[in-house]
């Protein structure tokens, strides 16, 4: 069960009290960058403060939690309706993108996970080191 809106306007937040497990796999949507390939660092714009541990190296292998959010946290997913999240086309892409996580990463297997109206929650385990 989903619990309804709390709040309103663009602050409005949407709590999942179930994560659906991963269950269908699907063909990928999305541009993979390269693993050499990094996204140009500009400090005027990127200044958030990171949540990552110091000197942890995240891909060595284990389970982890993400989130992922829209900008401006946009409802660009779906809604909340009668406590069921029912995904728009966006929703849908969205959706079909983590389900293809896998195919592009063949280390990698996905755990339970939850598309929101403005978010993504899930989770990701590494199983290997990627080679």
């Amino acid at each position: 069960m989903i619990d309804e809106k709390r709040g309103s306007g663009d602050a409005a937040c949407c709590v999942p009290t179930v994560l659906r497990p991963y269950s269908v796999p699907t063909t990928g949507m999305y541009k993979v960058m390269a693993r050499d390939e990094k996204p140009k660092y500009n400090p005027n714009k990127h200044h958030r403060k990171s949540n990552r541990l110091k000197g942890y190296d995240y891909t060595q292998p284990g389970a982890y939690f993400v989130t992922m959010v829209t900008y401006q946290r946009e409802c660009l997913f779906g809604e909340i309706i009668k406590g069921e999240m029912k995904l728009n086309e966006l929703g849908k892409v969205a959706d079909e993108c983590w389900l293809a996580i896998p195919d592009h990463f063949s280390h990698v297997e996905l755990g339970a996970y939850v598309v929101m109206p403005n978010h993504v929650h899930g989770i990701i385990v590494i199983r290997h080191y990627w080679k």
